[in-house]
């Protein structure tokens, strides 16, 4: 038969997910199942260009009190991780959060180039301790 219009392109949506069930300290980079103070170490490979359109950051059943904070920050690396860049997109938890008024969850927009071959990792931090059941994280990103 005869071939028919080429559709719409699609989204262009790509996800990372990084994530660990083990205890993550604070400073700690998050990687595709484990954490550490090393940016290099929890660092990912971006495949291709792209735009970080959002950051989700989920601390679990991480109990803060009233005026503590948790939060994760994308950092970049552009030269093979020889050093790292914070991209200014936080996410962040404030407390509480407990078994009765549970607030583990947050989400921030973002809008930030990266190109093919960047490494990527996030970094959390918290004034309530090391997160002793891990934490997760994911972005969303669109390709260009």
């Amino acid at each position: 038969g005869v071939t028919g219009t080429t559709g719409p392109s699609g989204s262009g949506l790509m996800e990372v997910f990084l994530s660990t069930d083990q205890s993550v300290g604070n400073n700690d980079f998050l990687g595709t199942g484990n954490s550490s103070a090393s940016f290099v170490r929890s660092s990912i490979v971006i495949p291709e260009n792209a735009t970080i359109r959002s950051l989700t950051l989920n601390i679990r059943d991480h109990a803060l009190i009233a005026g503590q904070t948790a939060s994760a920050q994308i950092f970049i690396s552009t030269n093979c991780g020889f050093t790292s860049v914070a991209t200014g997109i936080i996410a962040s938890v404030s407390g509480p959060n407990s078994s009765t008024t549970p607030n583990c969850c947050a989400k921030v927009i973002a809008n930030y180039p990266v190109n093919s071959c960047t490494l990527l990792s996030v970094q959390v931090s918290t004034t309530g301790g090391a997160f002793s059941n891990g934490v997760s994280a994911t972005i969303l990103f669109n390709t260009v």
